[in-house]
């Protein structure tokens, strides 16, 4: 996780500004969309970090950009994707757009079933 000193990384409050949506899924599909999704958006994920509220997945595009998708309830009962690619300063927008989508897409399609082929 993106801790240098080994602590764990808690995401703060009120995370740093990033594209955000909020979608329809289950809480236990996690991983699974985002395995999924970050592939369909040329990224991969390189680690993650689960608590009781949120997930923080430490992700890179496939042009070695780092990125972070935090995952945490929303309203609703909804999921809400928070998505930052790029170094400091110089945000990915069109690619922090294309995970949300893809991981928001791949959590509806296993929304209320125990699998769904990958489409």
């Amino acid at each position: 996780m993106p801790a240098a000193c080994g602590k764990a990384y808690r995401p703060p409050d009120n995370p740093i500004p990033g594209s955000v949506v909020l979608t329809r899924g289950d809480w236990d599909d996690i991983g699974a969309a985002v395995l999924v999704g970050a592939g369909w958006a040329e990224m991969t994920p390189l680690s993650s970090q689960q608590t009781e509220t949120s997930v923080v997945f430490l992700m890179i595009t496939i042009d070695e950009e780092p990125g972070l998708l935090i995952v945490t309830p929303g309203s609703g009962g909804r999921l809400e994707l928070r998505s930052v690619v790029g170094a400091a300063g110089e945000r990915e927008r069109d690619r922090e757009a294309a995970l949300l989508r893809a991981v928001s897409r791949r959590l509806q399609q296993l929304s209320g079933v125990d699998a769904a082929p990958v489409r």
